[in-house]
């Protein structure tokens, strides 16, 4: 075995040299399929085919190869030579975090939401430690609190951090925050000894598309602040969908820092934004990345206040393009297109009256669809999944729902469901039903 490999390797220990060979490399890669653009498509994945002219450049940008290493909001003093692309992505940054509320917040495109909300918890423990030791209280312990529905990264985040007390919170009937258990954690953790708490919202829940009462939280903060004696609070929101579809559509829901308790949150400008993989933006208010920065005298700027450190400029630089080019009208029409497309599929798959299908509540500003499926023990089964169901991609996750445990499915109407070859087409939702339809009936409790 180890001499297989040997052998492998030593295949190519010489640099590939005939143009035959190089040409047959390139014709692989370019014969790779996008899921996208079948004949029948993905209706769980949250990204999308990206638009033709993004290829006008970005293959020069990876010829060019930038460095982002750094962030670049609070200084225009950053390595030398990048001063360009280091403009874009500080323009791109402002640009996303003034339709949050907050035109002066530091931040940068991170390595996805999973860096973004690392980034969020590191920033959070500083800053309530550095709070702790200004107020010179002698005792120091962090709780955090997170919703059921919370995305894997932040407990991922937590492990990386040493934040070993975290609790759940309750949810409500609609997967959301469950108030009066946020606020019963508190009283009860406070009056054990906590003396700070980081609590993390949600705007575009991964399964259910929801939104967490984010207003409501930062009010309630606010009410905690105003007593005596009151614990530390770090407010981080991952809007890693949403943030890009509803600032777009309401002013009637604010998910970010006109939120005054709001201190960082995360976008995921690879989902409904439209850019390359990874485009995590996290953001944060003036001055927050200081808690966490580093002095890195080799570099001109003499600091790094990033996880990542070197980052590829291609995310950034297109954001910088793709904000430019579709402005917030573009992705206003974006955005309401596909919810109006949600809200077709939703009648649709009503109308068929499915046995074991039930939509669950739908958010009015984000294109996910939560569906129960009971084909067997409350689920699809794996070997459906995995073979008749395949192309769709169906993913799910246990939620205890009015105090029964249900398997949801998750249902993202992005843009390639309903468009093929640049028009729109619901040929693609008629497939999708009708292979959920068949399934159901022939397989149903058997």
């Amino acid at each position: 075995m180890v001499w297989n490999m040997m052998i492998n390797w030593l295949l190519f220990k010489e640099a590939i040299s005939t143009d035959p060979i190089v040409q047959s490399y390139i014709d692989r890669i370019n014969k790779l399929n996008s899921i996208y653009e079948g004949e029948k498509v993905p209706f769980c994945y949250p990204g999308t085919y990206l638009d033709d002219d993004l290829k006008e450049f970005i293959g020069e940008l990876i010829r060019k190869n930038f460095n982002l290493i750094g962030a670049h909001t609070h200084s225009e003093k950053g390595e030398g030579g990048f001063e360009d692309v280091q403009a874009m992505e500080r323009w791109a940054v402002r640009w996303i975090s003034n339709l949050m509320g907050d035109q002066t917040a530091d931040g940068y495109f991170a390595g996805g939401g999973t860096e973004g909300n690392i980034m969020g918890m590191w920033i959070a423990r500083e800053y309530l430690k550095h709070n702790n030791q200004a107020q010179e209280k002698k005792d120091f312990h962090i709780t955090a609190i997170v919703p059921e529905t919370i995305h894997y990264s932040v407990l991922k985040a937590f492990d990386m951090l040493g934040i070993i007390d975290w609790v759940f919170v309750k949810n409500d009937s609609d997967l959301l925050i469950d108030m009066d258990d946020l606020r019963k954690i508190i009283d009860n953790k406070s009056t054990n000894g906590t003396t700070s708490f980081i609590i993390v919202g949600t705007s575009g829940i991964c399964i259910s598309g929801g939104n967490d009462p984010i207003t409501e939280i930062s009010d309630m903060i606010d009410e905690y602040k105003s007593k005596e004696d009151s614990p530390d609070f770090y407010f981080h929101v991952d809007a890693a969908f949403a943030g890009f579809t509803v600032p777009f559509l309401t002013n009637d829901v604010q998910i970010g820092f006109r939120n005054k308790n709001v201190f960082s949150m995360v976008l995921d400008g690879h989902k409904m934004g439209l850019i390359p993989y990874p485009s995590g933006i996290f953001m944060c208010r003036k001055g927050f990345q200081e808690y966490v920065t580093r002095d890195v005298h080799y570099i001109r700027g003499g600091h790094d206040d990033t996880i990542s450190g070197s980052r590829s400029a291609i995310g950034p630089v297109s954001a910088w393009y793709m904000f430019h080019k579709y402005g917030f009208e573009g992705y206003q029409k974006l955005a309401q297109d596909c919810i109006t497309h949600r809200d077709i599929l939703k009648k649709m798959l009503t109308e068929r009256n499915i046995h074991g299908v039930r939509i669950l509540k739908c958010d009015p500003y984000v294109n996910f669809m939560p569906v129960i499926i009971d084909i067997k023990d409350g689920k699809i089964p794996e070997k459906i999944e995995e073979e008749e169901l395949y192309p769709y991609h169906m993913r799910s996750d246990k939620f205890m729902i009015d105090g029964k445990e249900e398997y949801v499915y998750k249902v993202c109407v992005m843009r390639h469901t309903f468009m093929k070859n640049g028009q729109h087409t619901l040929e693609h939702f008629t497939n999708f039903i009708n292979d959920i339809e068949n399934i159901v009936n022939s397989n149903w409790h058997q």
